[in-house]
């Protein structure tokens, strides 16, 4: 949930007023909205009135999981060394949480109970760690205003988190008014803590929030001393998202073929609901949008979680937004692409009408833009199959989307090649 140097930072005089809000808070709220829309949604869904998808709902809430685990390297149990170890159990859970959703019904009460498992363990065992931890609760209820709102919140946090844990694992011990309320009240658990979080961090100056962060990786340093699987670890956030993204993408042209084969049902519902999501959590992460590159503010974030609510909305009820969905993902690829492209060849064309000095481009840089441009046409090419299905054949579409995950993992690749020093 919050890793135990952001929660021990102490105000500072100067104030950081400009700072943009932490990807962990950025997180808090994808978590707030999703927990909220459950809520809110619950109530028509538990009448009759909605129909509910239950392997769409927690197998999305599963691949989140997973994101917070692999871009912050924190689990629903709490903080842990951000080792490979780590990473690959986050990819497994990205994984089953991904096949949840696309395949209705498959590991249906499994999945539920995972969840359960995991919200109501988690919250347990963080509950604990707040309440017993000599330097967290104890400490901020004797310092400063905005700590003491902090303590309260994840307590508060934690507690309605066993809750509802405990009402996902055993559902009929308790009214579906009670569980709605309890979703809504988790919900906004979560934007109270985003908002101490960022109160926080707005106390501390640039300085005091270097210092408070984990050590410069070194990767000479981090090679001694321990098995590969439980080294730390450094993943930049851009290369964990593409990582994430290819490795869905691929599950989700290999799932295809035996959904094709009419051997289970594929919902694509969902399959646009979960790519939504998780393309607008990279525009709130790297300021990554359709149309270029932005600062991550508040006009941002709050774009970005529009557009997760919708693919939210989409994985929990069927049907509701299905020609929204298609429209958004597809205009969204097209303009991505198409957006991508310009950027790509235009400095390339005045380059060929002004010819500058001649300049030696290494091999890493050719390979990234090689495989951005091959992307982006992929990309342009997925949108349009989305808006017209049938103009382009289902094994080329297949094919397309598996290339598609090749290249967004080997663009990952290529970018920790560029961010990471070498031993």
């Amino acid at each position: 949930m919050m890793s135990n140097k952001q929660q021990e930072q102490t105000p500072s005089p100067a104030r950081s007023k400009g700072s943009e809000p932490t990807l962990e808070v950025v997180i808090l709220l994808v978590f707030g909205v999703f927990l909220f829309i459950l809520g809110l949604l619950w109530f028509k869904i538990q009448s009759g009135e909605l129909p509910y998808n239950s392997n769409g709902t927690y197998g999305l809430l599963l691949v989140i999981f997973s994101l917070e685990i692999i871009t912050l390297g924190r689990s629903p149990f709490g903080d842990f060394r951000r080792s490979w170890t780590l990473i690959i159990l986050g990819a497994c859970m990205a994984v089953l949480g991904t096949v949840a959703c696309l395949i209705p019904g498959l590991m249906e009460g499994f999945i539920r109970e995972l969840v359960g498992i995991f919200i109501f363990a988690g919250g347990i065992v963080s509950f604990l760690q707040l309440a017993v931890g000599k330097d967290q609760a104890r400490t901020w209820i004797r310092t400063s205003s905005i700590h003491k709102h902090l303590a309260l919140a994840l307590g508060l946090l934690y507690f309605i988190e066993v809750l509802v844990g405990l009402v996902t694992l055993l559902p009929s011990i308790t009214t579906n008014t009670l569980t709605a309320v309890l979703y809504i009240i988790f919900g906004i658990s979560f934007f109270y803590l985003a908002w101490c979080l960022q109160k926080v961090t707005r106390l501390n100056s640039p300085e005091e929030i270097t210092a408070s962060s984990s050590e410069p990786y070194d990767a000479k340093t981090n090679k001694k001393g321990s098995f590969f699987l439980f080294r730390d670890t450094h993943i930049p956030t851009v290369v964990a998202l593409n990582f994430m993204f290819g490795l869905i993408l691929i599950l989700v042209a290999i799932l295809l073929i035996p959904a094709n084969m009419s051997i289970f049902t594929f919902s694509f519902e969902n399959m646009r609901g979960l790519l939504l999501v998780i393309l607008a959590l990279q525009m709130l992460a790297l300021g990554s949008t359709p149309v270029g590159e932005f600062k991550r503010s508040w006009l941002l974030i709050l774009i970005g979680l529009a557009f997760i609510s919708m693919g939210i909305i989409s994985c929990i009820v069927p049907r509701l937004l299905a020609g929204v969905m298609v429209l958004l993902l597809a205009i969204w690829n097209i303009v991505w692409g198409s957006v991508g492209l310009v950027k790509i060849f235009l400095p390339i064309l005045d380059g060929i009408r002004h010819p500058p000095a001649a300049a030696h481009l290494p091999p890493l840089i050719k390979k990234m833009i090689v495989t951005q441009i091959i992307v982006f046409i992929g990309c342009i090419i997925f949108g349009i199959s989305v808006l017209l299905p049938g103009y382009i054949p289902d094994l080329i579409q297949l094919g397309m989307v598996f290339i598609l995950g090749i290249l967004f993992i080997r663009l990952a690749h290529v970018f920790q090649n560029l961010m990471v020093p070498k031993a």
